[in-house]
């Protein structure tokens, strides 16, 4: 992707990116980092990015809730997050404030839809999901906001239009020269493999699924999948409009606790597999979840109902087939609850 071809993007889009990302982190600090490496990646990516303007959101808000995950959890790195004060405006300090109390799959919904300014019917092909989820899951935030704020959801939202937005694209250029995005002088390092994407709640009931079973050859636009049996795990397609759920099991009855929805896409040249509690019912000691590829951890960050993360695997479409596997621990590692291991096609 040419510098002009995301400069047409960031001339459209810069504004309303960077004020939904503000909304969804209420740091600058996190906003300003994270829009200008979602930017770089896309000039650093070539065409085989088919959505720019989608690639750069999704990118965005990915880095945003992976710093906003490590600063709950981590000591800072470099610097201390920025107060929700530090826009010099009082409205949106105090709206910032309030909306800390909405989890983070509602708020980046809400902002994508009243900041950024994106329908159900736009945001659904960008998120990878369904127009009738996307409503759904709207209609749901909105009615949380409405009953925080005390007022209509869209207004709500109406103070973020007057915040100052930087001009990031010297910035942009410049991290897009760099060798690696995550370690640029003066900056934090990120972790190389590990993002924490919000993503929207999707709700799914297992018995309304289709069931993949070993060697079943058909891609799915949705499966849902359980034990694969002593032959070895269930194999399902994941890409593009095709997601996974995950059954979770308790470890100890082997009872259903619930399900994990996962999703697979291509982000600022990288491919990152998204992992989301759906419904899962988990038990009072539970602290982290962590997800296994090919046998090997790879991800572990707290969880909650509702929890979204996300692993980036590569800087490419895998090749082939691999395992995944999800588990809930309690504070010391012990295994609670877990899913059985799913083989993975990519159809990217």
């Amino acid at each position: 992707m040419s510098d002009g071809g995301v400069r047409e993007v960031y001339a459209w889009d810069h504004e309303r990116l960077w004020r939904s990302i503000y909304a969804f982190s209420g740091s600058r600090h996190v906003t300003d980092d994270a829009v200008a490496d979602a930017f770089a990646h896309a000039v650093r990516g070539d065409d085989a990015i088919r959505d720019v303007t989608a690639s750069v959101w999704r990118t965005a808000f990915a880095i945003a809730h992976g710093e906003l995950t490590r600063r709950r959890t981590e000591p800072p790195l470099a610097e201390p997050p920025l107060a929700a004060g530090t826009a010099g405006d009082g409205e949106v300090a105090a709206l910032l404030e309030r909306l800390d109390a909405l989890d983070d799959s509602d708020r980046r919904l809400l902002a994508w839809r009243h900041v950024g300014g994106w329908n159900a019917k736009e945001m659904a092909p960008a998120l990878g999901m369904r127009a009738v989820t996307v409503r759904f899951e709207l209609h749901r935030a909105d009615r949380r906001v409405e009953a925080l704020l005390g007022g209509d959801a869209g207004r709500s939202f109406e103070p973020f239009d007057r915040v100052r937005v930087p001009d990031q694209w010297d910035d942009i250029v410049a991290r897009a020269d760099t060798d690696d995005l995550s370690t640029e002088p003066g900056r934090r390092r990120r972790r190389p493999l590990v993002v924490v994407a919000a993503l929207t709640a999707v709700v799914g009931l297992v018995g309304a699924l289709v069931v993949v079973v070993v060697g079943s050859p058909a891609p799915v636009d949705e499966a849902s999948v359980a034990d694969g049996g002593p032959t070895g795990p269930a194999v399902a397609a994941i890409g593009n409009d095709q997601q996974v759920t995950l059954a979770i099991n308790d470890v100890e009855t082997g009872e259903v606790t619930g399900t994990f929805r996962l999703r697979l896409y291509e982000a600022g040249g990288a491919t990152v597999l998204e992992y989301e509690d759906v419904d899962v019912v988990t038990d009072a000691d539970v602290e982290f979840a962590f997800v296994e590829i090919d046998g090997r951890p790879e991800s572990r960050a707290p969880h909650r109902p509702g929890s979204i993360g996300a692993v980036r695997l590569i800087d490419e479409t895998p090749a082939g087939p691999f395992t995944v596997r999800i588990a809930l621990t309690d504070a010391t590692g012990d295994v609670i609850q877990a899913s059985e291991r799913v083989l993975l096609t990519p159809t990217l």
